[in-house]
């Protein structure tokens, strides 16, 4: 198992570095950034969808799956894709305006730009929830289960529909280093909790939701995340962003690291409560040795408003 597991964090790896040189690419002849890494989140944020529904059928609720499917992916898509196109027109020259339908158009545009992609994200979560109870009512038959399929259809939707927009806002706002930074960050500290609690793991953090996770593996997860956090500041950044070496030393960083992995312990042990709740060991069985796409991606998503407000209030220049 170990080596599987290995083997496929290697081809993870490799895949990602991929779709990250494919992205700059694309970003440099298309003027267009995440070009090439928002397939992947469609893809990652379907499959976390599905993973959803069936724990919410284990617990005998059973949401209407298109709703769910739909409903993440208008908000992933108007997250990216509105500050993708803004992006785009941003860096075209205006064509001078003639007829009367033209200036309304382009007068319509110069207001919508001014709306953030957050704006549009919440907008189409506030369309998808009014979506929820028009189906529900729609297929009213009998009382019993409506309150409970409807709220679990919206949690659906935030937990993997409104929280991975600010993975894609990192990288639309911030850039590729951001991203990278952010995930390697967080997982850095999942590697530093695992590592330590196995070497020297001796007091149960929360047996009954993870038996194996330890206040020791926490303290490795805090301390892994917070050197991954100086290394990309204070090592990669200078290289990246041609500026004098080494960075001055920003206690940002550091602060930075701890809350990033000390999140990602609460995000990992939010996903063990949904599937201790639902009798599963993991979300799904699609990557042998990982689990499912919730067990890779739920330290990331509790994780990523945090990151994305440290970065708007750049606190780690």
């Amino acid at each position: 198992m170990l080596r599987w597991r290995l083997f496929l964090g290697i081809t993870i790896s490799v895949m990602v570095v991929g779709l990250c040189y494919g992205d700059i690419y694309l970003e440099k002849t298309l003027q267009i950034p995440g070009l090439a890494l928002f397939p992947l989140l469609v893809v990652l944020t379907m499959l976390a969808c599905r993973e959803m529904l069936h724990l919410a059928n284990r617990n005998h609720v059973y949401p209407v799956p298109y709703i769910a499917y739909l409903g993440c992916f208008i908000i992933i898509l108007s997250g990216w894709g509105t500050f993708a196109l803004q992006h785009y027109e941003n860096t075209q020259e205006r064509d001078v305006v003639s007829t009367e339908v033209e200036q309304a158009n382009y007068h319509l545009w110069e207001q919508l730009e001014h709306l953030t992609p957050g704006n549009w994200a919440l907008s189409a979560f506030a369309l998808a929830t009014i979506s929820v109870f028009l189906q529900e009512m729609y297929s009213f038959a009998r009382p019993g289960a409506v309150n409970i399929r409807m709220a679990y259809t919206v949690f659906t939707m935030v937990y993997v529909g409104l929280l991975p927009t600010f993975i894609s806002l990192i990288r639309l706002s911030f850039g590729l280093f951001a991203l990278l930074a952010f995930v390697a960050i967080v997982k850095c500290g999942d590697v530093g909790a695992y590592t330590i609690g196995r070497l020297c793991g001796r007091n149960k953090m929360a047996p009954r939701l993870s038996p194996g996770k330890t206040i020791e593996g926490a303290f490795g997860a805090i301390l892994f995340s917070s050197l991954t956090a100086w290394f990309f500041y204070a090592v990669l950044a200078p290289f990246i962003y041609d500026a004098p070496f080494p960075a001055p030393f920003n206690p940002w960083w550091i602060l930075y690291g701890m809350i990033l992995g000390l999140i990602g312990m609460i995000g990992d042990l939010a996903e063990s409560l949904m599937k201790r709740d639902a009798e599963v060991k993991d979300a799904s069985t699609l990557m042998p040795g990982f689990g499912g796409v919730l067990d890779i991606l739920d330290s990331l998503l509790l994780s990523a408003p945090i990151a994305y407000a440290f970065l708007t209030l750049h606190l780690l220049r």
